[in-house]
């Protein structure tokens, strides 16, 4: 025999067992519809994660640029230039 009639043989005993049991063919068919939706899920999942990780590189730039705008103060400042007493102990 063929490889063609051997795979006719297969595909007839399959119909057979979906008519002769219809829960398996509902169990496959919902086994296809759920594998179709984790699919889809994990492409929409895909597709944010990608725009986020833009905005976020969009958003490290316009940082990175107020931070080079910024001016650095001197070691002199009002903080360091104010002599430190100590508080009184009671």
């Amino acid at each position: 025999m063929g490889a063609v009639e051997e795979g006719g043989k297969a595909v007839t005993g399959i119909i057979e067992t979906f008519k002769s049991q219809p829960m398996v063919l509902a169990l496959v068919l919902m086994n296809l519809g759920l594998l179709a939706l984790l699919y889809w899920t994990a492409e929409k999942q895909a597709a944010l994660r990608s725009h986020d990780v833009e905005i976020m590189g969009e958003q490290q730039k316009m940082a990175l640029d107020l931070l080079s705008r910024c001016v650095v103060p001197k070691a002199q400042s009002l903080y360091f230039s104010l002599p430190l007493k100590p508080l009184p102990f009671k």
